[in-house]
């Protein structure tokens, strides 16, 4: 079978009175076929439709409908919902609840209260998805105590609050070197460096006065967050009361301070704030 030059004549201006071949006379066996351009084309085009259709909805019907790709749920909200109530409603709207983590603690939430999901709440996903929660521990995860013996007042907070504990108070012992910690207290006992505790539970650091001066400034502490306020406090050799909420894991901001910002004060001495 061999192809025939039929644009030739088109192109030269030559009329041909005979209908165009898209291929030649091929002899096959004792028959022969001629195929029209026109008729050719045609019914190249209407294979090509058909073909075409006929995947489509093969893949409509199995993306789709067999895979439900358009059947999309949006994930509920399950904050402060028990686990159990979350799994349950999950199941009912066909989604598939999974725990991804559940070593968090957040006291203002119960045990094995939802925290957070994965996807978020209100999000679209494909039936069947599994969503992934963190629950609320029953309490929080025990960590190591640094070791701050011998480090200076900043390295100490610093040190301690990285490691998920709270600075409650500065106690002062006579000694020589200015805010160089000697000791971790907790409720009055020594804790050794290493030894494990719940996370945020708050410290004591016991500290040398130095032998020069021992007054330091009150700082201005109006504005901020009663948490990064207390560190502050904390670094310029001070304690503090709270009126007000005194959930430091709060974002309350301080209000007022006595005494005020300026005012000499001995250092370990305890400045009053007010949060709301």
């Amino acid at each position: 079978m061999f192809l025939c030059p039929v644009w030739r004549f088109r192109l030269q201006g030559v009329a041909d009175p005979a209908p165009y071949y898209i291929f030649s006379k091929v002899p096959m066996g004792k028959r022969t076929y001629n195929i029209t351009n026109t008729g050719f084309i045609l019914a190249t085009f209407l294979s090509f439709t058909v073909i075409t259709l006929l995947l489509w909805g093969i893949t409509y019907v199995f993306f789709f409908v067999i895979t439900g790709h358009l059947r999309y749920l949006r994930v509920p909200q399950t904050k402060y919902l028990t686990w159990s109530q979350t799994a349950e409603l999950l199941d009912e709207v066909g989604l598939k609840a999974v725990i991804n983590d559940s070593s968090s603690y957040d006291p203002k939430f119960k045990k094995l209260e939802i925290l957070n999901s994965y996807p978020l709440a209100g999000q679209e996903v494909k039936k069947g998805r599994r969503v992934y929660f963190t629950v609320n521990a029953s309490q929080y995860s025990q960590v190591s105590v640094p070791d701050v013996v011998e480090k200076t007042l900043r390295e100490a907070v610093a040190m301690i609050r990285t490691s998920g504990f709270l600075v409650d108070k500065l106690e002062y012992i006579d000694g020589k070197g200015r805010n160089v910690v000697t000791d971790i207290l907790h409720n009055g006992v020594s804790v050794k460096s290493g030894s494990f505790l719940y996370k945020n539970t708050p410290l004591t650091l016991q500290l040398r006065r130095g032998v020069r001066s021992t007054i330091t400034t009150v700082p201005e502490v109006t504005g901020m967050i009663l948490d990064q306020a207390g560190d502050f406090l904390h670094t310029q050799s001070l304690n503090f009361r709270v009126f007000g909420k005194k959930n430091r894991s709060e974002n309350v901001k301080v209000y007022r301070q006595y005494p005020p910002p300026g005012t000499a004060y001995r250092m370990g001495n305890r400045i009053d704030i007010w949060v709301k």
